[in-house]
């Protein structure tokens, strides 16, 4: 979970930077994920019902429970939402700074064809 809530704050800060909030700006906000989304919203950041709902859960303490493995009640977004709203952030920061000419490196989650991480079934050729 945490690499989720780490990937949704890195994404939102990425936005925040292309928009010109300093880095000193961004430190002082920390993992307040209200505060990065109201501001992400009013640089012209438009997320869906699924986002907005899964952020409106994520707060600072949320993050270090993930982090550092605190125990006790609390309730978090699905793994499935964490991982929609992350691809979703991540495609939407993309595309804007994709329009603006800036370069963007996105992930090819291609399968390997061989290896040990290569799906069952599928055999590599070896030389001979």
């Amino acid at each position: 979970m945490f690499l989720y809530y780490h990937a949704i704050e890195l994404y939102l800060k990425s936005f925040l930077r292309f928009h010109g909030i300093s880095a000193k700006q961004l430190q002082s906000i920390r993992h307040n994920y209200r505060s990065l989304l109201s501001q992400a919203s009013k640089c012209g950041l438009v997320l869906g019902e699924l986002e907005n709902e899964v952020l409106s859960m994520l707060d600072g303490k949320t993050w270090s429970r993930s982090r550092y493995l605190e125990i006790g009640f609390s309730q978090y977004p699905s793994l499935s939402a964490l991982s929609e709203t992350s691809k979703s952030l991540r495609q939407n920061v993309a595309k804007v700074l994709r329009d603006a000419g800036q370069p963007v490196r996105m992930p090819s989650h291609k399968k390997p064809s061989s290896g040990p991480l290569a799906a069952k079934g599928s055999s590599s050729k070896s030389p001979s």
